[in-house]
């Protein structure tokens, strides 16, 4: 139930330092290095001190700037004393702290006396450099600045005076690649020249200087192409961003880049035209902006060069690639034609459209043209289709591909969207495929497989050759998440220099929303770098071909989410039984959307649901809902669903849509309900997330039910854990319900309050409160009897488990009982609080039976209702009574760490760590043991748990003491007592104490054993543990022998 100093604490990464004796780094992220010690590990408060000392290191700070910066809600005298508070941490932590920062009793100032390596200092170092130099050493100087910079400035900090700071260095980098991309321009360095400009431009891509230089570089090499696209990706970026348009010098690059791409065209079609029309071959197909290689398709292309280079004399199948919009059909195809082409094939491509299916045999007249032979056949020209000599035109078309055939030169004509093929080409399509189908002929088509349903044509085609046995057709299937993921990663570095872990994320990220679709991942990649993407257009084509009920019933599954009920749905959508069918087969059909696949990643629950096939179609629907009719939506919904709703099972799906459509009542109210589920489901950070949900939608809600739900938010949130960062924050919210409950009769409210604070100031180890808030807390008796014996029970509990006034906490806990068995309830904490009594005075074999019995009750329930909290302090507890009673059980340890990744960040691993160590040393206390424990020790210690320390440490001083190893037991003796004086807890103090007289009488150590003595004296001697009266009287014992051989 101990919480970490500050669950803000970054994990350090290990670097090679090398021989720095130090290096720090802030640019990407905080992290420090000490060479021979590995990586320095320091709690946020901490970083941020050293982080504005090294930012604010030209000149000394005073103590009150700094304390006023980063405690800018503390009064002036505490966050002074903060700051000294945090200089202790820090030497403590960092003993070369002395030598970095110069301290003086008003200023603190960044000023290492040892060899020290901060990036922010040499990329600021390197850029000034470059500012005196030019030519080479500049270009050497801006490329040391840039390949330092990791990243923005700490970006995982939220301080208010980093801001200033992250913009100016970002401003500085964004200079940094302008200067370095002309430096290498004016050197003739071309190549890094446009890779430097990409950088700059990700860096800053409204900076419209960035897409001048990148256009002119690129018209510099000659691709003009590219040029001409960064043109228009700047005019987008700039109407979108900014609602301008490009500036005058922009604009005239771009009419240079046209005036230039004409004259390129006319002269190469003047070659062209000079060329003899006989002795025209067709064009090798060049894939245009395609990668070099394929990915995720390597076994599926497999399949289409066996197709291609089977026995040319064998008649050999039309090949059709069919799928979805976007899956790679055409990307196939342009694979197969370079593979053609290495192997000596002519290659012939033409592409069908929707707007030309009125023009006749217009594929046709493209593919013509890549072999240069449209002159050869005028009459394609004509639009009729009516030609007096179309059996002419049919029998010219084969001659003449037979003339370019042969089996030392094949052909390969590929057509692309023939689901869009207009009635001529596909006629003329038929005709060549049935004469020239066998022989030096292979021609490859590729089509969406619904749209094809339209194009009765084409259908007809397709029928008949499969009748024939004359067609292979090959359903192109979604790329695998893997394939996904290398086909964005080279992107998404690129453009965006992430690192590997950030891009793995968010390729993951990418590939669920598109369902393996590659060009929906490209286009979201494009769009997570600030590329231009035309995504929505995409999406809004699929949408339209909808009809009415089908597109009707998207905006309604959109807003259940990305996988859903459909009853939910019908429920919400109010649709008859056959239409909501009807609609939900054409959205399969169509491909929107697909049932769950009922794999390992379903839950039997969810195997009658759908998911949407591309995330991203789902967001696109929401998006065109207005406001209005949003709120409408999710307000259905959570009614519904509220219905439907056993247990809890469905809350925090009530508490989203209720959110959404404004209803802050049921929100608040499902927020609870949603938040107690995910504590006992370990989703602590759910926990977190749903309690200030919860928060925000109380804020609107009448008084009495705005303190009734926050206050049962808040203890939720408490017993999920609680770090020392947030501890005052939520203190301060507890305490303000308690004020605004004043004058109101709410017991249950205050009930919740009040343990809310008990067990906050529990995990501080703050006793007295907790003392205080559990004896207050049980003077507020709810009217029911089960929350009365509840709350007795709770307080009760806690009372027996700080050890403090144990004749009233078992009188509490047995009058909780009395409550409890009238109404058959089962409450745990009724017996773990009278276990943690019957321990505490030395009744072991009662104590073992009432924590056998809290243990079984917390495992009792199922498995979403397991009391997992309880479950902890029973094994605890347990564990510690075997220690207590001297037969020490690992068993109750090993259980406690097995249930510790379930529980709130806290110390309970650490603990169970500790327990097995103990154990180990008990069996064999030699050096290794002894190590393995004090390391056990000394991480309790960083995590404030200095209860369980004492409890170890005292303990382990036994053992020695049994061994008769003085020095050692007075080791952990003090150890325990360090531990006990900082909780001030007398029982822990007094039993620490006689351990150290113990401990020193063995060593004869007068003056240890005298002092202890003196403090075990000032101790009370009533209301102590017996094992504390035990020690107490055996120290007495070993002092009184003591003073009679002096005497004697």
């Amino acid at each position: 139930m101990d919480c970490k100093d500050d669950c803000s604490c970054y994990k350090v990464r290990v670097l090679t330092v090398g021989k720095q004796f130090l290096k720090v780094s802030l640019l990407g992220s905080f992290h420090i290095v000490q060479a021979g010690a590995g990586s320095v590990e320091l709690r946020s408060r901490s970083q941020h001190l050293l982080a504005y000392l090294i930012l604010h290191r030209h000149a000394p700070q005073s103590r009150q700037r700094i304390a006023g910066q980063l405690w800018p809600d503390s009064a002036d005298t505490q966050d002074r004393t903060n700051l000294r508070k945090e200089l202790h941490y820090l030497r403590h932590t960092c003993p070369a702290i002395e030598q970095l920062i110069t301290i003086t009793k008003s200023t603190l100032h960044w000023q290492p006396q040892i060899p020290c390596e901060v990036d922010l200092d040499i990329f600021e170092t390197a850029l000034a450099s470059a500012a005196e130099a030019d030519g080479a050493a500049a270009v050497g100087f801006l490329e040391t600045a840039i390949k330092v910079y990791q990243g923005d400035l700490w970006p995982d900090c939220d301080a208010d005076w980093i801001y200033s700071e992250q913009e100016h260095l970002r401003k500085s980098y964004g200079q940094a690649l302008a200067q370095l991309t002309r430096q290498l321009q004016a050197l003739g360095e071309i190549t890094k020249a446009i890779a430097t400009g990409q950088q700059w431009l990700q860096a800053e891509p409204l900076e419209e200087s960035a897409y001048q230089t990148l256009m002119a570089l690129y018209g510099k090499i000659g691709d003009r192409s590219t040029a001409l696209l960064l043109y228009h990706q700047c005019m987008t970026t700039l109407q979108t961003e900014l609602g301008v348009p490009p500036s005058p010098t922009t604009a005239n690059i771009y009419q240079q880049l046209l005036l230039a791409e004409e004259s390129a065209v006319k002269t190469t079609t003047e070659a062209l035209q000079s060329a003899q029309p006989a002795s025209a071959i067709p064009l090798s197909l060049a894939a245009p902006n395609a990668t070099s290689t394929l990915v995720g398709r390597e076994q599926l292309f497999g399949s289409l060069e066996q197709w291609l280079l089977s026995t040319l004399d064998k008649p050999e199948p039309l090949l059709l690639l069919t799928g979805e919009p976007g899956i790679g059909k055409t990307r196939l195809l342009e694979a197969l034609a370079k593979s053609a082409a290495r192997d000596s094939w002519h290659t012939c491509w033409g592409s069908a459209f929707a707007a030309e299916q009125l023009r006749s045999y217009g594929v046709w007249i493209d593919l013509l043209r890549t072999a240069h032979l449209s002159e050869s056949f005028p009459q394609l020209g004509d639009t009729s289709n009516n030609l007096q000599n179309r059996g002419q035109l049919l029998d010219a078309m084969v001659q003449s591909l037979r003339a370019i055939a042969s089996p030392e030169q094949p052909l390969l004509l590929l057509f692309d969207d023939i689901h869009w093929l207009d009635d001529a080409s596909t006629a003329l399509l038929h005709y060549v495929f049935r004469l020239m189908g066998q022989g030096p002929l292979r021609i490859a088509c590729a089509a969406r497989q619904q749209e094809l349903q339209e194009n009765s044509a084409v259908l007809t085609l397709i029928k008949s050759l499969r009748r024939a046995k004359r067609l292979q057709e090959i359903a192109v299937p979604p790329l695998s998440a893997k394939a996904i993921g290398a086909l964005v990663t080279p992107l998404l570095n690129s453009e965006d220099g992430a690192k590997p872990l950030d891009t793995q994320k968010i390729s993951q990220q990418i590939y669920s929303d598109s369902g393996g679709n590659p060009l929906f991942a490209l286009e979201v990649a494009r769009a997570n770098t600030g590329e231009t993407s035309d995504l929505q257009g995409l999406i809004d084509d699929r949408l339209q071909r909808l009809d009415g009920a089908a597109r009707d019933l998207i905006p309604w599954a959109a807003a259940l989410g990305r996988r859903f009920n459909p009853e939910i749905l019908a429920l919400a959508a109010s649709y008859p039984p056959m239409q909501f069918l009807l609609a939900m087969e054409q959205l399969e059909h169509q491909q929107i959307v697909q049932p769950v696949n009922p794999g390992a990643s379903a839950s039997f629950d969810e195997q009658g649901n759908y998911d949407f096939v591309h995330d991203l179609v789902r967001q696109a629907a929401y998006n065109q809902l207005s406001l209005p009719r949003r709120r409408i939506i999710h307000g259905q919904l959570a009614k519904i669903l509220e219905s439907q709703m056993v247990e809890d099972d469905l809350a925090s799906q009530v508490a989203y849509h209720a959110g959404l459509a404004g209803n802050h009542a049921l929100a608040a109210k499902s927020c609870v309900t949603a938040a107690s589920r995910s504590l006992r489901l370990f989703a602590y950070t759910d926990v977190m997330q749903l309690v200030n949900r919860g928060l925000e939608h109380s804020h609107y809600l009448p008084s009495c039910d705005r303190i009734f739900y926050s206050t049962q938010l808040l203890r939720t949130r408490v017993l999920a854990g609680v770090s020392t960062s947030d501890a005052t924050t939520v203190e301060a919210q507890i305490q303000q319900q308690l004020a605004d409950l004043v004058g109101l009769n709410l017991p249950e409210a205050e009930a919740a309050a009040r343990q809310a604070l008990a067990f906050l100031k529990y995990i501080q180890e703050n006793l007295t409160d907790v003392h205080q808030q559990c004896l207050e807390a049980i003077e507020v008796m709810p009217p029911i009897p089960r929350l009365q014996a509840e709350n007795l029970a709770a307080n009760g509990c806690c009372l027996a488990e700080i050890e403090r006034d144990m004749d009233r906490a078992e009188a509490i806990l047995l009058e909780a009982q009395s409550l409890a068995n009238p109404l058959g309830a089962s409450i745990s904490d009724i017996h773990l609080g009278l276990g943690c009594i019957y321990r505490y005075r030395g009744d072991y074999d009662l104590a073992q039976q009432q924590l056998t019995t809290a243990l079984q009750v917390a495992q009792s329930h199922t498995p979403n209702q397991r009391d997992q909290l309880n479950e902890s302090h029973s094994l605890a507890n347990l564990a510690m009574n075997s220690w207590d009673r001297q037969q020490p059980d690992p068993g109750y340890a090993k259980a406690l760490l097995e249930l510790a990744p379930n529980l709130p960040q806290g110390s309970n691993a650490t603990f169970a760590d500790a327990l097995i160590a103990l154990y180990a040393y008990g069996n064999n206390p030699d050096q290794t043991g002894q190590t393995a424990l004090t390391e056990t020790l000394s991480q309790l210690d960083q995590l404030d748990a200095q209860r369980k320390r004492v409890f170890i440490a005292s303990h382990a001083a036994e053992i020695a003491l049994r061994q008769e190893d003085g020095v050692i037991a007075l080791t952990y003796a003090s150890i325990a007592s360090q531990a006990a004086n900082i909780v001030e807890h007398p029982n822990d103090m007094a039993v620490a104490n006689a351990l150290c007289v113990l401990s020193a009488s063995l060593l004869d150590d007068h003056t240890t054993r005298h002092h202890h003595w003196q403090l075990l004296q000032a101790l009370p001697a009533t209301n102590l543990s017996s094992r504390a009266q035990l020690l107490i009287a055996e120290a007495k014992q070993t002092v009184k022998q003591r003073e009679k051989r002096i005497e004697d």
